[in-house]
């Protein structure tokens, strides 16, 4: 069993439901990831769901929880998951890695590594870095540095700040030095 501990409780526990808006009422919590707190003391949460026993449901999910006075998490906002857009592209994974890179804005908006696919037939899943439903990076396509390519791996350190500043560090090719 994996707990989520806030302060001096256990506020979530791997096998319970998840009880979040917009994730299936029948799915209890499988993992939980990474974690973080914004400026106005609010807890983001990158964990995974399931349908107990069916490994063919597992969703990852970003939730965002406010923390009241007494130290208990308040009602759930489901930020990002699958079947959302950015930009128009369905979102068709998100990462599953025990360390997950992200990061989220006092908006509510998350700086994340996705798989995005368009709705045009044939079209397959690419890897991006998104902040909200904005592209920050797609793999294969034109970097910031003249004449090379982004390169994603899907599992890229991404950061935003509270304020929606982004970091992240990624590869490019192409070009020459």
């Amino acid at each position: 069993i994996q707990a989520l501990i806030l302060d001096d409780k256990a506020v979530l526990k791997t096998g319970t439901f998840a009880g979040v808006p917009g994730v299936p009422a029948n799915h209890k919590w499988r993992e939980f990831h990474s974690l973080s707190f914004d400026a106005a003391g609010r807890l983001t949460v990158c964990a995974r769901t399931w349908l107990d026993g069916f490994s063919t449901t597992l969703q990852t999910v970003f939730v965002r929880y406010h923390v009241t006075p007494a130290g208990d998490l308040g009602a759930p906002e489901l930020l990002l998951h699958p079947d959302v857009s950015v930009a128009g592209q369905a979102v068709t994974s998100l990462p599953v890695a025990i360390d997950t890179y992200f990061g989220v804005t006092d908006a509510g908006a998350i700086a994340a590594n996705v798989g995005l696919t368009s709705s045009e037939p044939g079209a397959t899943e690419v890897k991006a870095l998104v902040l909200g439903d904005t592209i920050l990076a797609l793999d294969g396509a034109p970097s910031l540095l003249p004449g090379r390519d982004w390169i994603l791996q899907g599992g890229d350190p991404i950061a935003a700040n509270a304020g929606g500043d982004v970091a992240f560090r990624t590869r490019v090719v192409g070009g020459a030095f």
